[in-house]
């Protein structure tokens, strides 16, 4: 005969019926976008600097820089040229 008051494999008092989680909000808790964060930064500043991190470089930008590693390739090479020429005569 089963005994009254508890179910077999749930434990002493069977199954709990209560919610762990309270029915009331609290108030101070709050999502993410509930509120606006206070600016640290003028708003002017923060455009400035986002344009500076995120903005995507000029087509005029992408040239010179092209240009510059091409002289700076040209540099790097004539510098090797050089010291294999002088460990020739090193031998």
């Amino acid at each position: 005969m089963a005994q009254s008051g508890s179910a077999p494999g749930l434990g002493p008092g069977g199954p709990r019926f209560e919610s762990l989680y309270s029915d009331q909000v609290k108030e101070y808790v709050m999502s993410k976008g509930s509120k606006p964060r206070p600016y640290s930064v003028s708003q002017k500043e923060y455009l400035d600097k986002f344009d500076a991190i995120f903005r995507k470089p000029s087509v005029k930008e992408i040239e010179d820089a092209q240009i510059e590693q091409e002289a700076f390739d040209k540099i790097e090479e004539k510098m090797y040229t050089a010291k294999i020429e002088g460990d020739k005569q090193c031998k």
